[in-house]
């Protein structure tokens, strides 16, 4: 009987284990790609080409692309999806730069590090507005400094 009881805690323990892992996002591609399929879930790219054809920021900040899903109009369902899966992102190339709490508004702003050089910039927004949009590039650290200074 008992070693019956322990075979059903370990069954329950380890379905709970597997459950968890389904939901949680391990990566900031991760997010994006599960993401970018659900149903009224608006995505615009912007790649290298149109950002070398525009030099919208090319020359100034060194942004190669822009990536943005907007999940507005999507489902309760899959905003709070999105909502549990921000929350719990755990992406070790990736640091949190970043996070305000304003009304019901939740703003998250991770960045990842190469040789001093920003190589990406993700943002995400829950609560009242749902989106992830993500910059890629080198951005020099000085070059943020220097747009702070300019709009502040």
């Amino acid at each position: 009987m008992i070693k019956l009881m322990k075979t059903k805690y370990l069954l329950v323990l380890a379905f709970a284990l597997i459950t968890q892992l389904g939901y949680g996002q391990k990566s900031v591609d991760d997010l994006f790609k599960t993401f970018a399929g659900k149903e009224n879930v608006e995505r615009v790219s912007i790649g290298s080409f149109v950002m070398n054809t525009i030099n919208l920021f090319k020359n100034t900040m060194g942004v190669k692309g822009v990536e943005v899903l907007s999940l507005d109009d999507c489902s309760e369902d899959v905003k709070n999806d999105f909502q549990n899966a921000v929350r719990s992102l755990k992406d070790p190339t990736f640091e949190r730069m970043v996070v305000t709490n304003e009304g019901k508004e939740r703003v998250e702003v991770l960045i990842r590090i190469e040789n001093e050089v920003i190589r990406e910039v993700a943002m995400m927004v829950t609560g009242e507005d749902y989106a992830l949009i993500r910059i890629k590039g080198k951005i020099k650290k000085s070059d943020i400094e220097k747009l702070s200074k300019k709009n502040f």
